[in-house]
């Protein structure tokens, strides 16, 4: 069986508490891992916000499974943010097979 060619390399991030100078505790987006993936883009739309139309993408990434990942993570790759929304493992544990995970995850546009 023929592998899926994982060829971007996408960081990681998750949501934490950070110390600060002062120990003082800070909730920001910090580095988690990279990870080598496939992207593929499924649709894109606008959503009305009281703020004014935003523009989406919604694609599927794919990469090697990784139990570290969990949908309360995002991902960064091109300068831009995709939100986890859903997490699926496929693939058989066999020699010479490999198991993957297909996140689908929401690219926000943000406006100025």
């Amino acid at each position: 069986m023929v592998g899926i060619v994982l060829d971007k390399e996408v960081t990681i991030q998750e949501y934490r508490n950070t110390s600060d100078v002062g120990y003082a505790q800070k909730p920001e987006w910090c580095f988690l891992k990279t990870a080598m993936a496939k992207i593929i883009v499924k649709s894109g739309d606008t959503k009305d916000e009281p703020q004014g139309p935003m523009v989406y993408d919604r694609v599927e990434i794919i990469l090697y499974y990784d139990g570290e990942i969990k949908t309360g993570h995002r991902i960064v790759y091109g300068g831009q943010t995709y939100k986890i929304r859903h997490m699926q493992e496929f693939g058989e544990q066999q020699v010479g097979q490999n198991v993957y995970t297909r996140l689908t995850a929401i690219k926000w546009y943000e406006r100025d």
